[in-house]
């Protein structure tokens, strides 16, 4: 064992000592199963926290169009393996996780014995190809390791992870001869031309190095990688499953077999190996961005020394220290939920970066990150939300490290914006307003060592994108015109709230010019919002509102994925503005009330992708983002112990430790960091400020151990189903009123103590002075 391993070894056993006198380890709760069926998109592989290499096992090949025809079932595959599934088709090394669109899965690695066949086969007829049966009683899955046995062969394969590294153990049954099949073809959401080009070289007879470029949401994904084998090659070959129409002067070569130097758009390779020792094949595939150098500096920093059992245990040391942030009482149920959301938190985003600082930026050009940790993967439009504000909690360091990778971006970027989605060096821009900037802000004024002009420059430039959808006549006009825009209504709501995070940060880091700037922006939602049917709506450029609005209905209404029932709710940086909109106190409130109470029909759901019926309360739609702080905004009503009322409701049905235990997307942890700030009592209804509105603990104790030495330990004794409500609270042995926690109050360190109770106290928290943040009064 290196040294290094055993520092990591020793951290971990420190870690388990201050866990207490229990008798499992935090790694033990975690459950990667779950979410794998269903809406939850998880996957159940191998990865270190924060990797770029997600190994895990395909279980269909469902295109994503047909000819141009999308495929409604390559939904259920943005994650590559679906639980209901009897086959497997191969084990894939980059993987998005609980994402509602999809790209990767790039280099798929298939064990085979028998007859060669180089085509995946199908679900009905697997044994047309070379996927396999296989049977769940088989499967085992924990942070870093994912294990199965292959029905149809008798291989055991097992699988870990480093950061850029995916390491393989196939064990073959009693046979003379082996084979791993390489498909360059296999993809995520793929479809006929999505490979680009890929190209294998067999360096020697234990050593490939290659790459593949595919165009899909990663519009140019370069994924080199160098591929190591523990027994030598015997025989080797491919296929062009599309025969080419150029072959050039390679003719003069019987390319197909034994050549070197394997190339083509639709390439699908295979390795013989002798199996006469019976010994299992190990096989690492480092990956990089930049070049098949990069590859191998990061297979020999990474894993070059390592077996597979020490690689399995570097990396559940690594995943024990990361969980080791928090500490819990509570069920094995209630346990698994919080340690499997947290673990969820530090999939991705994803390191992006090779050992030796190099990366590939949006330019498509090498960089070299010197003072940070490149990152990709960034789901902006979910993870503002709380995803990045809890790293901001718990890793600061890990979300510093985010936003510079988020302002390089910007940087490198023609239109000079922070990203929206981005994925794998490219630019994705996926969904709407532009968050980054939310991200950003949030770091800053909590406090984030970052180069404030850099900074404010970057978001500055976002919101002033002339190519984004509306930005200049949302300007001029002050929403975004419904005639020109289809989503205009929540354009409007998302640009106004993001234009307030520039204000905020503005403002804390004494750029009076800038937040003055974005003042009046900051309150543009207030004109998409009718008040005479008491709902956001969407607004031609004449200034008329469209008329017969379906408050209902997702579709062709103004908005994205959410109606105007969620979205009418969302201006997070006023609430109180808002409430007026409303009519007051009294109407706000009964319209947060009749969303949770009432009974949506199912025909506004029914042909949508990301709502099911468990996804919803009411009308409340948990199952997606636009929705996750309505709960909390009876905090700035009279009300404030509903939110108390609706949040365990909201955690019971949610989120369950089941294959079907997520109600929608976790959306690359946004889901899953809004359980755990829930469940610490507290949440970020505004990111950009530094205050977490007060909801109620969902377990009797927990503690968050800082990066700072500093600890928040929330204790609830007696907190039930029943005893939901919040009696009075005390912080540091004092009583406190407020219904806000600040961001500087929690990283000091904090005692948090609520006496809990089965009827609310329905006095706590109405004085003026109590009430969390609101830009209007």
């Amino acid at each position: 064992m290196n040294k290094k391993l055993l520092v990591l070894s020793a951290a971990v056993a420190m870690s388990i000592a201050s866990w207490g006198q229990q008798s499992r380890t935090r790694t033990s709760y975690v459950n990667p199963m779950i979410g794998t069926a269903g809406m939850g998109h998880t996957f159940p592989g191998a990865c270190a926290p924060f990797g770029i290499v997600q190994l895990s096992p395909e279980t269909d090949t469902i295109p994503h169009n047909v000819d141009g025809k999308y495929q409604t079932k390559v939904y259920s595959y943005c994650a590559g393996y679906q639980y209901d599934d009897p086959t497997i088709v191969g084990f894939s090394h980059t993987h998005l996780s609980g994402t509602g669109h999809s790209d990767l899965g790039d280099i798929l690695i298939m064990p085979q014995t028998g007859k060669l066949q180089l085509n995946p086969g199908t679900a009905r007829n697997p044994d047309a190809g070379y996927r396999s049966r296989f049977s769940h009683s088989t499967e085992k899955a924990t942070p870093g390791y994912y294990e199965v046995t292959l029905a149809d062969n008798g291989v055991r394969a097992q699988l870990t992870a480093t950061t850029r590294v995916g390491i393989h153990k196939y064990t073959f049954p009693d046979v003379k001869e082996v084979r791993l099949i390489i498909d360059l073809i296999h993809g995520i959401y793929n479809y006929d031309g999505k490979v680009l080009w890929s190209s294998l070289r067999v360096e020697n007879d234990t050593l490939l190095t290659g790459y593949r470029i595919t165009n899909g949401w990663s519009r140019a994904n370069y994924t080199y990688f160098a591929i190591t084998f523990s027994k030598p090659i015997k025989t080797y070959g491919y296929r062009d499953m599309k025969k080419p129409k150029y072959r050039g002067f390679w003719r003069k070569f019987d390319i197909y077999h034994n050549f070197p130097e394997i190339a083509g758009q639709n390439v699908t390779t295979y390795f013989n190996f002798d199996n006469t020792d019976r010994q299992p094949i190990t096989v690492k595939v480092a990956l990089s961005a930049v070049s098949t150098e990069g590859a191998l500096k990061n297979l020999k920093a990474e894993a070059q020394n390592l077996t597979f059992e020490q690689a399995m245990a570097k990396t559940e040391a690594a995943w024990e220290n990361e969980l080791a942030c928090i500490d819990c009482k509570g069920t094995n149920d209630q346990k698994a939920m919080i340690y499997t959301s947290l673990y969820h938190t530090m999939i991705n985003p994803s390191v992006y970066m090779d050992v030796d600082n190099k990366y590939r930026g949006v330019d498509g050009n090498i960089h070299e990150a010197l003072r940070f940790t490149n990152y990709t993967i960034f789901s902006v439009w979910d993870t503002y939300r709380a995803e990045h504000p809890f790293l901001q909690l718990v890793k600061p360091e890990r979300n510093l490290d985010m936003v510079m990778s988020m302002i390089a971006h910007q940087q490198q970027n023609r239109l000079h914006m922070l990203p929206v989605w981005s994925l794998m060096g490219n630019e994705g821009w996926c969904m709407t307003g532009y968050h980054a900037v939310s991200v950003v802000a949030d770091a800053l004024v909590k406090g984030a060592k970052l180069n404030t002009d850099e900074a404010l420059r970057a978001m500055d430039e976002t919101a002033n994108c002339k190519y984004f959808p509306s930005v200049e006549q949302y300007k001029k006009l002050g929403y975004a015109p419904y005639d020109h825009d289809a989503t205009a209504a929540s354009n409007t709501l998302e640009y106004s709230y993001d234009d307030w995070a520039i204000y905020a940060a503005a403002l804390k880091m004494g750029r009076k010019d800038l937040a003055d700037k974005y003042a009046k922006r900051a309150l543009f939602y207030r004109n998409t919002f009718d008040t005479t049917i008491g709902f956001a709506s969407p607004r031609y450029a004449n200034g008329q509102f469209k008329k017969n609005l379906d408050p209902y209905q997702t579709y062709d209404e103004g908005f994205i994925e959410g109606n105007s029932w969620n979205f009418s709710f969302q201006a997070p940086q006023d609430v109180f503005g808002l409430i007026k909109l409303y009519g007051g106190d009294k109407a706000f409130q009964d319209r947060l009330d009749e969303l949770f109470k009432m009974d949506l029909p199912e025909k506004y759901y029914v042909d949508n992708e990301d709502i099911t019926a468990e996804g919803l309360v009411g009308g409340y739609v948990h199952g997606n983002e636009p929705s996750h702080h309505i709960p909390y905004l009876y905090a700035w009503t009279s009300a404030p112990w509903k939110s108390q009322e609706r949040l365990r409701t909201i955690m019971n049905q949610m989120y369950k430790d089941h294959i079907r235990g997520l109600s929608g997307n976790d959306d690359c942890g946004q889901m899953s960091a809004w359980y755990l700030f829930s469940a610490m009592g507290f949440y970020p209804v505004c990111p950009g400020s530094d205050q977490y509105v007060i909801g109620a603990p969902f377990l009797p104790y927990m503690k968050v151990n800082l990066t700072n030495g500093n600890t928040i330990t929330i204790k609830a004794p007696g907190v039930s189903n029943k005893n939901r409500y919040i009696q009075n609270v005390k912080v540091n042995g004092k009583p406190y009123t407020k219904l806000y926690f600040t961001h500087k109050q929690l990283t000091d360190g904090a005692v948090i103590e609520y006496k809990m109770g089965s009827k609310p106290n329905t006095k706590r928290g109405l004085d003026a002075a109590d009430k969390p943040y609101s830009m209007t009064k």
